[in-house]
């Protein structure tokens, strides 16, 4: 909870401050602010996604999605998306000008 109203207390200081007075009132009264309370780390490799959804344009319109690994390389990545079956239909057999 206290790492929530940490998180919290930038948008509403006033709330921030009552909500952390209440979980630990001998820190508040110490610190007398919430602002100067340590602000809560994160784990990066808790934030990174095996598999990613990489949306396919065909002249300026999307026209389906592939999901991909997210360790995936650009030739391997424009070799899926036209292995892909709604893609094959939109470009028909037509040659591929621009890979963005």
């Amino acid at each position: 909870m206290r790492k929530l109203v940490l998180l919290l207390s930038p948008f509403a200081p006033h709330l921030g401050e009552e909500l952390v007075s209440r979980l630990a009132p001998e820190e508040h009264a110490d610190r007398r602010t919430v602002i100067r309370f340590a602000w809560p780390s994160y784990d990066p490799e808790m934030c990174r996604d095996d598999v990613l959804e990489v949306p396919i344009q065909i002249n300026g319109k999307k026209r389906s999605v592939i999901t991909v690994p997210a360790d995936i390389t650009r030739q391997e990545l424009e070799a899926t998306a036209l292995e892909d079956e709604i893609v094959q239909r939109h470009i028909d057999e037509k040659m591929v000008q621009r890979v963005v």
